[in-house]
């Protein structure tokens, strides 16, 4: 008998321990920690045009874009240094963050006459740019891409950015959000 009650006093003193330890653990709450940083980027205007070049790499389904002249406009003779590929032709000639966009939105080809298709007229470059910063402060986008994104930039090596990441940010850019996938 003397062997059974040490058992048990032994028993009961493990469950003690236990439902200590599970009380600990209800008590205890989880820690988090959470902070902001805060990194400035800079990017160069050669970089930024090229950036805008694979942007036309990787928006050819649904958008033509002009950057810092207006299409079917007549210029003074030497005011275009035009850059093109792809649906996109960037005018180099004094080009900055007030340089305008002239985008057809060509609704992926969807259409049935040329009057359906939207213009958007009044973006810049710097909102362009405010895009690109809405792209890796926003929580909800892919993981992959906002990694690219920040690699890119801190690396200044921008090959990294392939036609439909700079797609995504053109969207971002254009629509708010990304329309056409």
């Amino acid at each position: 008998m003397v062997g059974l009650e040490r058992n048990l006093a032994k028993l009961s003193n493990t469950l003690n321990y236990f439902i200590n330890q599970m009380t600990l653990l209800k008590t205890i709450p989880d820690e988090t920690f959470s902070f902001e940083a805060v990194t400035k980027y800079e990017i160069s205007k050669e970089d930024l045009i090229n950036l805008l070049i694979t942007v036309g790499q990787g928006s050819s389904y649904w958008a033509k874009i002009c950057v810092n002249f207006r299409p079917n406009k007549a210029y003074k003779k030497g005011f275009l240094d035009i850059e093109c590929e792809g649906c996109i032709a960037i005018n180099k000639t004094n080009f900055n963050l007030d340089s305008k966009f002239y985008i057809e939105d060509m609704q992926c080809y969807e259409f049935d006459d040329i009057s359906e298709i939207e213009v958007i007229q009044d973006k810049t470059v710097k909102e362009f740019i405010e895009a690109i910063k809405k792209c890796l402060e926003n929580p909800n986008y892919r993981s992959d891409f906002k990694s690219n994104l920040i690699e890119a930039l801190t690396s200044k090596d921008y090959g990294i950015l392939d036609a439909l990441d700079m797609d995504f940010i053109f969207q971002v850019f254009t629509f708010g959000r990304c329309v056409y996938g």
